[in-house]
């Protein structure tokens, strides 16, 4: 991936940049769910269209939101604030499930699976994105931005 965090970018412009990439991939994940429910929906599309959004969403939650993380760390250490580092570390936690799904499992998806369990996974890994998507507006960019408020300038 040829993708660079920009460092210099402020947290108070990341925060609504992400909010902004978690609408256009709600918007990919939806075309994807639609398909799926569809009574005779095409699974092999479906699955092309989730590798297809595979970059953006790791870019997203591995790069972009992991500098959020060290944002809130480093200011819920100096703060003594344990439960904001807390809660952030439960939000990203599910970063790691989601990498897991793009990188082990959907490559093999159709190849391991039925149809129906492939359906299946595919449902519940949407549901998971749009669920995290949520809690990362509600609880971690407000904790990133608050933090980058009470840290140094460029966080």
């Amino acid at each position: 991936m040829s993708y660079k965090i920009d460092y210099e970018e402020s947290i108070s412009s990341v925060v609504p940049r992400l909010r902004q990439e978690h609408k256009e991939i709600h918007r990919k994940l939806d075309r994807i769910s639609k398909i799926l429910n569809r009574k005779n929906g095409d699974l092999k599309l479906a699955v092309s269209l989730l590798k297809s959004v595979r970059p953006e969403v790791l870019r997203h939650a591995v790069e972009e939101e992991a500098r959020l993380a060290r944002v809130i760390i480093e200011s819920g250490k100096k703060q003594k604030r344990t439960s904001d580092v807390e809660r952030s570390l439960d939000v990203l936690q599910e970063h790691r499930r989601i990498k897991e799904f793009l990188d082990d499992e959907l490559p093999f998806l159709l190849d391991e699976n039925s149809e129906k369990e492939a359906r299946k996974k595919i449902i519940e890994f949407t549901d998971l994105m749009i669920k995290h998507h949520r809690e990362e507006e509600k609880d971690l960019f407000p904790l990133a931005l608050n933090a980058s408020q009470t840290s140094s300038p460029k966080s």
